[in-house]
């Protein structure tokens, strides 16, 4: 359990983080929660087949939209579950609700641009500093750096959430584009 002081701490970090960096501000709105680890889940679910996963997504379903306008990040409406993102990067502010849910982590996978990737660039360790993650109440901040080599990556990333009144775990997977 975190300290008053701890806390009060984190709290004027993200107020000075969002002054000073700009961010991005994206909101996951949860629409359906499912269990990944509930017996017959989705992780139970899930084929070996990116391609196969990725068409039959069994995760938590959530509506993500930017709160704020940016000019290095938008989401077309033909492509609402993709985050857009021009270069040299940008932080992004990840807001999970309702109060219900929150943020835990995030992961990362390349899915088109480098024609064989190493582990670096398939799990998205180039572009995401996972070191720079942050994270406090509803919030998760991630930062792109956009170190691409090629003008266009797509990853799929994979915003992991807890549910409050059970610690049950769901994972929101939307995508997202390195335009240059």
């Amino acid at each position: 359990m975190l300290k008053s002081s701890e806390i009060a701490a984190l709290r004027k970090l993200d107020a000075q983080m969002r002054k000073d960096l700009g961010p991005a501000e994206v909101s996951l709105d949860v629409i359906e929660f499912k269990d990944v680890l509930a017996a017959g889940g989705p992780a139970a679910q899930r084929g070996s087949s990116l391609r196969k996963s990725r068409a039959n997504c069994h995760g938590s379903r959530a509506r993500m939209t930017l709160t704020n306008r940016h000019p290095l990040v938008r989401i077309e409406p033909a492509e609402p579950n993709t985050l857009k993102i021009g270069s040299p990067g940008a932080t992004l502010r990840f807001t999970v609700s309702p109060d219900a849910y929150y943020p835990v982590g995030i992961s990362f996978l390349l899915l088109e641009g480098v024609a064989k990737p190493d582990d670096q660039a398939r799990l998205g360790l180039l572009n995401f500093d996972q070191s720079q993650i942050r994270r406090l109440d509803h919030v998760l901040y991630v930062t792109d750096t956009f170190n691409d080599e090629i003008p266009y990556d797509r990853y799929k990333f994979s915003v992991i959430i807890q549910r409050a009144r059970d610690g049950a775990l769901g994972i929101i997977d939307p995508d997202i584009v390195h335009e240059s």
